[in-house]
């Protein structure tokens, strides 16, 4: 059996930190009219490791005391993003606490959105 280790570089690291604090702060009830429900955004080029950062956001987020019943999902426009995406974090299930599931259908994130405490999908608009 090959294992295989992926780890995150600092710019990710530092990235996800910084990503954490925005939304937790966005999540406030107190939080100032200009800041409740913004934050999030990471902008990424090509091959700078988008889907381990999406990764490690995605657990680091889910383990986060202020956010409870915390859904996430993930939706891209291509294809083969999906798969790929759908393929790393279904690798990092054990660093999610939770098994990623795939919507190919609005009514189906629906559903699976419906039913679940916590939810972690990912679904393809193509």
């Amino acid at each position: 059996m090959i294992s295989i280790c992926e780890s995150a570089g600092y710019h990710q690291f530092h990235a996800v930190r910084f990503v954490i604090e925005t939304v937790v702060q966005a999540a406030r009830p107190d939080a100032a009219d200009d800041k409740r429900g913004k934050g999030g955004v990471v902008w990424h080029t090509q091959g700078s490791g988008k889907s381990i950062t999406m990764t490690c956001f995605a657990a680091r987020v889910m383990q986060e005391p202020a956010l409870l019943n915390l859904a996430i999902v993930v939706i891209n426009d291509r294809n083969d993003l999906d798969g790929q995406l759908f393929g790393v974090f279904s690798l990092a299930r054990d660093l999610l606490r939770e098994q990623p599931v795939q919507a190919s259908t609005r009514q189906e994130l629906r559903q699976l959105l419906a039913n679940r405490p916590s939810a972690l999908s990912l679904a393809s608009s193509s």
